[in-house]
């Protein structure tokens, strides 16, 4: 069989082989990876070799046509020059692989392959640990699945795009289907995130989806409640009868039935926190300190204590559609919120939201109030001027944030003072903070890391400890260091969560859940939580810029733009005010004011010139004002420092195509796309 570009035979068995000479590992199962013998390839890839070699992996026989993989990657281009990109493509990727000792591929004149035996896929490992299934077997296979397919791996080309969305559409339930085997299984606890994580990713690519509802009931049921699971199966039956005009099969409804006949709470098994150092006495003395002060602020076995609501109709019989809006967007803002459930029917909350419109002094007015169902004591209560239809999400949010930051201090009022860190404890926790300051970022997180695992060691319910913890492995996953993203997800949420078990109103701790949520790119409950940062304590400059960010990626420039400035007028001279800047200028871009992006990315860049994006950001913006000589010097720093720079799909995707259209316009008059590498 011949090589690449039509070589010899005898180069092709020479090719073969020396296939097997270098170990070559390829990660499909989240964002791109190629290891040969532990050295990562993947920067010297680009996005095109990287697909090409993701699409070989993953086809039924590890090959496919050249005339397939010119028209997937290179569709929008005639049928000679898509060949002759492949032909070049192929070259780049084989010497890029020779130089690194690895020779996997074989291709003749009408096809490209993969050898046998030559390359170990983590999703070849997958499907051979669903065979194996079990508890091992579930264990292994989690402990792949790093996150979406081929996450950030993005194309313009439309056969690629068509090709990559059904794929990680199908490993997302694939993978939801295997996992699920754990609900009623003992190892339930070990994969709780991690199911819930794709029971969202499946049900937000098929709201509906049938088979993607049965198994967010069994989690429901499993792990939040009998309540939780049927509120969920109401929505869905709404749902079906508003948008198909049906019902749902007699398979869903048999469960919903079933979960009816259960007892009012479904025990919830050990999560995997014990493995992480905190001790069952140590948590059960949080809990039970909880429980002892209050009724309303709970959990079950070894769960995180929750606020557990219940939303009664708000009465408004002249605006039934007002009302029901206004209730939406109460318990959309709710659900948001760190270590609050809501429930599905009275009995099961813990805390009575109703509400109703009253007449005021100046005109009708929404009525809300929040009472303990077990004393009836109430807890909080607000009026508002009536909104309209359109206004109520923005309220219902605001009135959710300002609830939830009364009841965390009414909360942290009961509760016995927060423990102070032993003097051990506190020892390491100053040698924590020394760490920060000292090596690259990433060996900084690590020894800090360390340091902050001691501190739990030596007092283990130290809040500080425990968010110090939870916030290490949180930018690490922000940052993409992680070597274990589920696991590291997993713990941080867990630490965090343990932290405001002790103290409620611990900002840092809810900060850091809402980083984790930007690491999954959840920009709306990260922002959520910011918000809650914000309401408990306005001076956090940090959060103000988050939520720039996380509105910007929302398709909010006007609101990225307000938060940014808010951010820097607050703290000037604050840690992360190059940010700021740099979201200053790019909602300022994204708004069409291209002289203000300058001036705001430039103090970005005098501040810190470590970002690729400021550069980029900054040339297109320099370009669209017909500075081109300028935007051009932006460029060049960019690709000598950063050249596989490329635009966040994650942006492409959210905002106006015209306002993205504009910078990728500006850069192109700024030279980027003629030089960048192939993506």
């Amino acid at each position: 069989m011949n090589r690449v570009g039509g070589e010899s035979s005898a180069e092709g068995a020479d090719l073969a082989a020396s296939a097997h000479s270098a170990q070559i590992r390829l990660f499909l199962l989240g964002g791109f990876r190629l290891e040969v013998e532990g050295r990562d390839l993947s920067s010297g890839l680009g996005r095109k070799e990287q697909a090409l070699l993701a699409y070989l992996a993953l086809h039924p026989d590890r090959s496919a046509g050249r005339d397939v993989l010119a028209s997937l990657l290179w569709g929008e281009r005639f049928d000679e020059n898509a060949r002759q990109s492949l032909r070049q493509a192929l070259t780049s990727l084989r010497k890029t692989l020779s130089e690194a000792g690895a020779a996997p591929l074989f291709a003749d004149r009408r096809s490209v392959g993969l050898l046998p035996g030559a390359v170990i896929c983590d999703a070849w490992d997958f499907a051979l640990h669903e065979e194996q299934g079990g508890v091992e077997g579930r264990r292994a296979a989690a402990a792949l699945w790093r996150g979406p397919l081929l996450d950030g791996v993005e194309m313009p080309a439309a056969g690629y795009r068509e090709w990559v969305e059904a794929a990680r559409r199908a490993w997302v339930s694939r993978a939801a289907r295997f996992l699920a085997g754990a609900i009623d299984g003992p190892d339930a606890g070990e994969h709780q995130v991690l199911l819930f994580v794709l029971s969202d990713a499946w049900s937000a690519e098929a709201p509906l989806d049938e088979e993607a509802h049965r198994l967010r009931l069994r989690l429901l049921a499993r792990f939040q409640g009998k309540a939780a699971a049927l509120t969920c199966h109401a929505e869905m039956e709404n749902r079906l009868l508003r948008e198909l005009g049906t019902s749902p099969s007699a398979e869903t409804q048999t469960l919903a039935a079933a979960i009816q006949a259960e007892s009012p709470e479904i025990a919830i098994l050990p999560s995997r926190r014990r493995r992480w150092g905190m001790t069952a006495a140590a948590l059960a003395v949080a809990v039970s300190l909880l429980l002892a002060a209050v009724g309303w602020f709970g959990g079950h076995g070894d769960s995180p204590p929750r606020f557990v609501f219940f939303l009664r109709p708000i009465e408004a019989p002249a605006d039934p559609a007002l009302a029901g809006a206004m209730r939406e967007s109460l318990a959309t803002a709710l659900a948001f919120m760190p270590v609050t459930a809501l429930a599905g029917t009275e009995d099961a909350g813990d805390l009575i939201l109703d509400g109703d419109v009253q007449r005021g002094a100046n005109g009708r007015e929404l009525a809300l109030r929040l009472t303990d169902r077990r004393s009836g004591e109430l807890l909080w209560a607000a009026r508002e001027p009536l909104p309209g239809e359109a206004e109520a999400p923005a309220l219902g949010e605001a009135l959710a944030l300002r609830m939830t930051a009364r009841l965390r201090n009414l909360l942290k009022e009961r509760l016995p003072p927060v423990p102070p860190p032993t003097p051990e404890a506190e020892a390491l926790l100053r040698e924590a903070k020394a760490a920060l300051t000292h090596g690259d970022t990433r060996k900084k997180l690590e020894n800090a890391l360390a340091f902050y695992r001691r501190a739990l060691e030596a007092q283990p319910d130290q809040p500080q400890a425990l968010t110090g913890i939870a916030n290490t492995l949180a930018s690490r996953l922000v940052d993409r260091w992680s070597d274990d993203r589920e696991a590291d997800t997993r713990e941080a949420v867990a630490r965090a969560e343990q932290a405001l078990a002790v103290d409620p109103t611990m900002t840092k701790a809810i900060f850091t859940l809402a980083l984790v949520h930007k690491a999954q790119r959840d920009f709306q409950r990260a922002r959520m939580q910011w918000r809650l940062v914000l309401e408990l304590d306005p001076r956090i400059e940090a959060a103000y810029g988050q939520i720039a960010q996380a509105n910007i990626y929302l398709g909010d420039a006007a609101g990225g733009l307000d938060y940014a400035l808010r951010a820097i007028r607050m703290a000037p001279q604050g840690r992360s005010v190059d940010r700021s800047y740099f979201y200053a200028g790019m909602a300022s871009f994204l708004l069409g004011d291209d002289a203000a992006a300058v001036t705001y990315i430039g103090e970005a860049i005098a501040i810190n010139p470590k970002r690729p994006d400021l550069f980029a950001w900054r040339a297109a913006a320099l370009a669209q004002l017909g500075r081109v000589d300028e935007a051009r010097r932006d460029i060049d720093r960019l690709l000598s420092g950063w050249p596989d720079w490329k635009v966040d799909h994650h942006l492409l995707q959210t905002h106006d195509p015209a306002r993205m259209k504009r910078l990728e316009d500006g850069l192109a008059l700024a030279g980027w796309s003629a030089r960048a590498p192939s993506r």
